[in-house]
């Protein structure tokens, strides 16, 4: 008496991990939230050998480290809430983004507390890519759209930072970007880096 079931996957060669309102332990430390892990390989063309792209993706995600492990747990050196992660590595490179509500608190000083954005693109090339986790935010799916180029950037937006009686409040951010140089190319030595 066995039971007949009948899967339907999308056609393709690829490894597929989806895990939603999931709790991992590690190292005494509990990560919550939305995650998904794909491998895949594409087919090649023409003389083109087939690439083999990684793409991970992660929502809703809260950790509070240095605490007592339990997410929600604002005792933690280092917390985050309403995390987001999408990120691809291809042979091309790495492209993806890094988000959520972060606070960080050092012993006899207030919380340093806003949300923190950090892009990364070394691939020259525009790029979306759509994850099948909810995002969190309006229960979709998990979107990445990113700009062609080659950058880094950080920013924190309503950040608030108490010390020796004084506030600074305030948003920041902090952007690297690469310019191919002469010969149009990006990743070869004559590119120019901006701050």
């Amino acid at each position: 008496g066995g039971k007949e079931i009948d899967l339907k996957l999308e056609a393709g060669d690829y490894l597929r991990f989806v895990a939603s309102e999931t709790t991992l332990s590690i190292a005494g430390q509990k990560l919550r939230g939305n995650f998904f892990f794909e491998r895949s390989q594409n087919a090649g063309i023409g003389g083109v050998p087939p690439a083999t792209v990684i793409r991970l993706g992660g929502s809703d995600i809260n950790f509070s480290l240095g605490g007592n492990g339990d997410s929600g747990d604002e005792s933690g050196l280092l917390t985050m809430d309403k995390g987001q992660v999408a990120l691809v590595l291809s042979p091309d490179g790495v492209a993806g983004i890094i988000k959520g509500d972060a606070a960080m608190t050092f012993p006899d000083l207030e919380p340093v507390s806003g949300e923190a954005v950090v892009k990364v693109n070394n691939t020259g090339k525009a790029l979306k890519s759509t994850f099948p986790i909810r995002d969190g935010e309006n229960g979709e799916d998990l979107q990445l759209d990113l700009e062609a180029g080659v950058y880094f950037q950080v920013g924190i937006e309503d950040i608030s930072l108490d010390l020796f009686g004084q506030t600074l409040r305030g948003d920041f951010s902090f952007e690297e970007v690469t310019s191919p140089g002469a010969d149009g190319l990006f990743n070869t030595t004559d590119d120019e880096k901006t701050l």
